[in-house]
């Protein structure tokens, strides 16, 4: 097994500091040097490096003990405030069963930077005693932090758990996908196919690695290199994984080796690790990087706006577009003055019209006192890159499903549309799985492919603007814009057009089961 921090993106401190600089994630350096207007930079972390993880334990468990025996309160400043540790410290020193409290010996056992160094997953062993606590002597505890990089170079802690046996670690994850990628190359050239039994029966990925082992048409493909981009915690029980990741398909007609950014969902945390889902993500890190700070500053910008200290913010969309409009009305309601972005994050980034257009879905955290309004979001931009890393947010969407539901969704369309072009371009077949066969779509495709008319046809920009769920749940009505290209055609080469798609989401995924242009 290769050593897991080969797998981590942790350059060391020089390169984190540059890191730092750019305020957010990189997993490759760019082919020229960036330059960012003075405009869009709301921090400048360039003399900071992160604090060191034993320095930082030995003061946060000092000031728990202070704390718990009744001193100063500097420890509730490492957690974040609205984490369940920061009230579990305070639910804790409150029942009075944590006086005499003290952590005896401790010791850091695992720590994997994530992020490029702005996150790290440690794992310390400590002995504690708690002599007021019924029925308690001293305890040996294994326990997990995730802790988050802040500007100064503190690190604050996001997540808290002490650990059971069973309870997975970012190395239980390392060596499930050591095996996992091992298993593939097997089954793809023609062996064991171990790996079905590492993913959800029936599930999309358990169909595509079926299908492509038994094709053939995979010989030879291999994984040769990986790294862990960031693990986010879903639950317990759930974890959805970004990595970067080398291959190599000598069978392919059209790339034979390269670099890709790819998600897994992961159940089985508690118990047998077992992949459900995987999207290839059409990005690089370093666009990453820049839109990251680029909504850091427009955030930023935006709370400057409601409350009367600045109108920079008019600056990012394209002037007289609705978000600024909105903007514009929203600051003129009255409602706005303390309105400001708590937490955010890109959940998923994607290109359009050959990467002139940038789609980016954040999951963000509101929070507006004049409506006593606080709630998660799932907000949709496109932009357009005008170079500099700086962008102009040309199309703004709010949903009101949660944003896991949304992504979920739109992971489904990003690949039918890639893998629809694929099968006209005679590359798979892998769309026909993604509806029920025989229906009409099913039959479309097919005689597209046939005539020979469609060899060139994609979409190369498309958006939901409509999502509705009927029948409990188990079905669901989408409607989607989209501009196609078709060169092929003799007849209409490129155009817009509206179409709806009814999906049924039953014990295979989601899947087609009529379409229909508007």
């Amino acid at each position: 097994m290769k050593n897991l921090l080969s797998k981590i993106f942790f350059f060391g401190a020089l390169m984190l500091t540059f890191n730092l600089v750019m305020n957010t994630v990189s997993a490759q350096e760019s082919e020229e040097d960036i330059e960012y207007d003075d405009e869009y930079q709301t921090t400048n972390f360039a003399t900071v490096l992160p604090q060191d993880l034993e320095t930082h334990f030995t003061n946060y468990f000092q000031g728990l003990e202070d704390f718990y025996n009744g001193g100063s309160e500097a420890v509730l400043k490492y957690p974040y405030e609205d984490s369940a540790l920061y009230q579990l410290i305070i639910d804790n020193r409150t029942s009075g069963y944590f006086e005499g409290y003290e952590i005896l010996n401790w010791e850091i056992v695992e720590e994997n930077y994530l992020n490029n160094g702005m996150d790290v997953n440690v794992v310390i062993e400590r002995e504690v005693t708690t002599p007021n606590y019924p029925g308690s002597t001293n305890t040996f505890e294994r326990v997990n932090y995730d802790l988050h990089l802040q500007g100064n170079g503190e690190w604050k802690i996001a997540r808290y758990f002490i650990m059971s046996n069973d309870d997975t670690t970012i190395s239980d994850i390392s060596d499930f996908f050591d095996l996992y990628y091992a298993n593939q190359k097997e089954y793809y050239a023609g062996g064991s196919n171990a790996v079905l039994n590492q993913i959800v029966e029936g599930s999309d990925l358990y169909n595509l690695v079926n299908n492509n082992g038994k094709s053939g048409g995979y010989y030879g493909y291999e994984i040769t290199d990986w790294r862990f981009i960031d693990v986010q915690y879903e639950s317990d029980e759930r974890a959805v994984i970004l990595m970067e990741r080398d291959f190599i398909n000598p069978s392919s007609t059209r790339r034979h080796a390269g670099t890709e950014v790819v998600t897994y969902t992961m159940s089985g945390l508690q118990g047998d690790l077992i992949l459900e889902s995987y999207e290839i993500l059409d990005y690089n890190q370093n666009e990453l990087q820049l839109l990251n700070n680029y909504f850091e500053s427009y955030f930023e910008a935006q709370r400057a706006y409601y409350a009367g200290e600045s109108e920079d913010v008019l600056n990012f969309p394209e002037e007289g577009n609705d978000l600024y409009n909105l903007l514009v009305s929203n600051r003129q309601s009255g409602y706005f003055d303390d309105y400001q972005v708590m937490d955010w994050k890109i959940g998923k980034l994607g290109y359009h019209n050959e990467g002139y257009d940038i789609k980016v879905v954040i999951d963000r955290l509101i929070d507006n006192p004049a409506q006593d309004l606080r709630e998660n979001e799932t907000i949709i931009y496109e932009l357009q890159s005008i170079g500099n890393g700086e962008y102009n947010i040309t199309y703004y969407d709010r949903h009101l499903l949660p944003f896991d539901q949304y992504i979920r969704i739109d992971d489904f369309f990003t690949r039918y549309y890639k893998a629809q072009r694929d099968f006209y371009a005679g590359e798979n077949e892998e769309v026909l799985i993604m509806m029920y066969e025989g229906n009409s779509l099913y039959q479309l495709l097919e005689n597209n492919k046939a005539g020979g008319e469609y060899d060139d046809y994609y979409v190369p920009h498309w958006r939901i603007v409509e999502i509705e769920h009927t029948n409990d749940g188990h079905d669901i009505r989408v409607v989607i814009e989209r501009f196609f290209y078709n060169p092929s055609s003799p007849y209409r080469e490129e155009g817009f057009e509206s179409v709806t798609y009814e999906l049924h989401d039953g014990d295979q995924g989601l899947i087609i089961d009529a379409h229909y242009n508007n």
